[in-house]
């Protein structure tokens, strides 16, 4: 006599073991906050520069937010 498992798990879907997914969720925030630190040490280098610096780049301290944000455009 065969035995039939069912599941409720769709075909292709993945169970994952509780360890692994508080693993999995770990690394996406590790990763997140170092981007988002990365982000931070770049506009503050933005910062650091003088008015010269800023025009021979073509950029004013009004661009750095949308800079910072990815929605720069330059004209």
């Amino acid at each position: 006599m065969a035995t039939v498992i069912r599941s409720n798990v769709a075909p292709g879907v993945v169970r994952r073991s509780p360890a692994a997914v508080l693993r999995l969720l770990a690394e996406r925030a590790v990763a997140r906050w170092q981007a988002r630190r990365e982000r931070a040490r770049e506009l503050n280098e933005l910062f650091s520069f003088d008015e010269r610096e800023l025009r021979d780049l073509g950029l004013s301290r009004s661009d750095f937010m949308s800079i910072e944000n990815g929605t720069y455009h330059r004209d």
